[in-house]
């Protein structure tokens, strides 16, 4: 064998990788994946929230617009009575004017795809499991009652920055009653612990559940009552 062809034997053997070489970029790869997944996660998170609050900001509006229509009022939970009651709930009423049934899906709920109007849509309509409006039996939500006995005026909501109107909800239900304690494990809060809620005034601000009802100093500022007033019982 010449000089020259051992040169090149020799070259082509030293292209290659070992295997401890081959093992090294495995393990600075899997820890570059560990350190860099967690940020992705939490980027991935942070856009869905965004996606969200968005949401909530186009259910805020097509209230307002709801309410010029119906003189200053907010549409009911339910609108029907009867058994067929849920599938017009509060979300349906508001299509006309959100217009797109994606606006009530929520990107992180794990139960986005469930139906949320129970029973056959009402007018076509299908919306999937994301939000639901602020109703409590004593009439101190943002949402009154199917039989107009609880039809709640904007004019008559005091503080409309410190009143809940939707919250997000892992519940096929239309609404969230608070003053039930059973309630309150209905409450999503995917959002790196906390839920977005929608206000009244059309402002969304992400909170854990316990801010929902106490202060900076833990005292009781309950925002899902109009007179921000303690749960009953």
């Amino acid at each position: 064998m010449n000089i020259k062809t051992r040169v090149i034997t020799k070259s082509k053997q030293s292209a290659g990788f070992t295997l401890v070489e081959i093992l090294i970029v495995v393990a600075v790869i899997g820890l570059l994946s560990a350190l860099l997944l967690p940020a992705f996660s939490r980027a991935r998170e942070t856009a869905r929230r965004t996606s969200c609050a968005g949401n909530l900001h186009q259910i805020g509006l097509a209230l307002r617009q709801y309410a010029t229509d119906y003189n200053n009022r907010y549409p009911v939970r339910y609108a029907d009575s009867g058994l067929d009651s849920r599938k017009n709930n509060w979300r349906v009423q508001l299509f006309p004017y959100a217009r797109n049934a994606e606006v009530f899906r929520c990107p992180s709920n794990p139960n986005n795809n469930q139906s949320a109007t129970v029973t056959t849509p009402a007018n076509g309509v299908d919306i999937n499991v994301s939000y639901a409006c602020n109703y409590n039996s004593a009439g101190l939500g943002a949402f009154g009652n199917n039989d107009g006995s609880q039809h709640v005026r904007l004019n008559s909501i005091s503080q409309p920055a410190e009143l809940i109107a939707v919250v997000e909800s892992l519940s096929s239900e239309a609404d969230l009653d608070m003053d039930d304690p059973a309630m309150i494990g209905q409450l999503f809060a995917g959002h790196q612990q906390r839920s977005n809620y929608l206000f009244v005034d059309g402002h969304v601000k992400a909170m854990t559940p316990l801010k929902t009802y106490y202060d900076s100093q833990n005292n009781i500022r309950n925002f899902w009552h109009r007179d921000l007033s303690a749960f009953n019982g």
